[in-house]
């Protein structure tokens, strides 16, 4: 077996500008080098004295150090002489960025050894399920890369500044449109669409219409708005989305779809809805049980491709990492994980979970405490929709959507009429149970 990678003379010489000059323990924790990036044991221990030192004491030398190394009990590896040498090693800290990135470096390809080694041990073992070294080995290949991204989340007042012009700037030429829209007027109003980095939860009860709705966002992102899409599906299969997107966009009963009874007008408009989708860009995933892991390894590949929008139906199917643990538990690291995704990816995500039954006992509307089986859904999410049927409904297809929560905007609802039969939603006050096919393309058609 070959020997782990690292440089002697660049783990002294950052050791050496430390201690040198005290400013560079604090670059080397902006560059997120901790003990760990040293190869050398003695190295290691040395590294921790200066922090603890540089944590009490703005003045630091080798007097001082080996005091606190005395204290921390080990004197007997690493006495003043060595500090001595070190610290002589370098007359100035000018090349301390040049040995903190060889340690860096270094660092990295030994954690990545490492867990070769580990993940080929395992295999051979036998000791756990393929699945679950995937999952490890995608998680500690994210972290490592996460820890070389030292500058990703530090901006000075310069680049602050840089960052809100760009932003107020895309407002302004979004006019008024700073995200994807859902389609439905009432909700874009408060919403200003799906936004990038922000996680959107979209809770109901079982057959309230979540997976119709979220097949509304989707189309008009694909269709209208022209952003690459991924519906994570883990409840149907493809070939029953498409069905269900199709007799949406042709506005076709899908029984009469299915008894091949369509008019011919019927199979113009399902005509034109399997073109339209044909000339867009969208990709559907029906693993069944992926984890999170699998879904953000999917979701990373296809960010090349221009995904801009994700959809994921629905949360309480997605597989845990651990089994074990309690399930408040599994649903708060899932939760956790899709929110660090939406940051990672620089876009929106769209989230459906399931509502406990509390509101139907209730008898009321729901609300966030509703959530189920985790109160982490609620401080992760930055918008929360919640669809349900009032109790005081005068039609059986109204739906009410609520916006729960609005990290960023208004909060107030929009009442949508639930065509069930073609699995569409429309305004309730513009939506009659059957409307008749308009002549226009399907992406006219398309949107409230």
């Amino acid at each position: 077996m070959t020997e782990p990678t690292y440089n002697q003379n660049a783990e002294r010489g950052v050791l050496a500008c430390c201690i040198i000059d005290p400013d560079c323990i604090g670059r080397a924790l902006d560059r997120r080098i901790d003990h760990t990036s040293f190869h050398d044991l003695k190295y290691q221990m040395i590294f921790k004295a200066l922090l603890s030192l540089w944590d009490t004491s703005p003045e630091i030398d080798e007097l001082s150090l080996l005091e606190r190394i005395k204290e921390l009990g080990w004197a007997d590896e690493i006495d003043f002489a060595t500090l001595n040498s070190i610290s002589g090693s370098v007359e100035t800290s000018l090349h301390f960025d040049m040995w903190a990135e060889i340690i860096e470096n270094d660092s990295a390809s030994r954690k990545l050894r490492a867990l070769c080694n580990q993940t080929l041990d395992s295999i051979s073992q036998q000791r756990i399920q393929i699945e679950t070294i995937l999952d490890t080995v995608d998680n500690e290949v994210m972290q490592i890369s996460k820890e070389r991204c030292r500058n990703e989340y530090f901006h000075d007042s310069s680049e602050a500044v840089k960052i809100a012009k760009s932003s107020i700037a895309r407002l302004k030429e979004a006019q008024g449109k700073s995200g994807i829209p859902s389609g439905i007027r009432d909700l874009d109003v408060r919403l200003k669409g799906f936004k990038r980095n922000e996680l959107t939860l979209l809770a109901a009860r079982t057959s309230v219409g979540k997976t119709a709705f979220s097949l509304h966002c989707f189309l008009q992102a694909v269709l209208k708005d022209n952003i690459p899409t991924l519906y994570q599906s883990i409840e149907m299969s493809a070939d029953s989305l498409m069905q269900r997107m199709v007799c949406s966009l042709a506005n076709v009963k899908a029984d009469i779809m299915v008894d091949g009874l369509l008019t011919e007008n019927q199979e113009k408009a399902v005509d034109q809805a399997e073109k339209d989708l044909e000339n867009s860009t969208f990709w559907i995933d029906e693993t069944p049980s992926p984890s999170v892991a699998q879904i953000r390894a999917r979701a990373r590949r296809l960010k090349s491709s221009g995904l801009g929008f994700l959809i994921i139906d629905y949360l309480q199917l997605v597989r845990p990492r651990d089994p074990r643990i309690p399930r408040e538990q599994q649903v708060a690291e899932m939760s956790n994980s899709i929110k660090n995704l939406c940051k990672e990816l620089d876009i929106p995500i769209l989230l459906l979970c399931q509502l406990n039954r509390q509101s139907e006992i209730a008898q009321r509307g729901p609300k966030l405490s509703d959530l189920r089986e985790s109160g982490q859904l609620e401080q992760d999410c930055d918008v929360c929709l919640m669809l349900w049927r009032p109790e005081e409904q005068s039609s059986p297809n109204l739906v009410r959507c609520s916006v729960a929560k609005n990290r960023n905007g208004q909060q107030g609802f929009a009442d949508l009429n639930f065509q069930r039969e073609v699995q569409r939603f429309v305004p309730y006050d513009d939506g009659s149970e059957e409307q008749d096919i308009p002549k226009t393309t399907t992406q006219t058609r398309f949107g409230l």
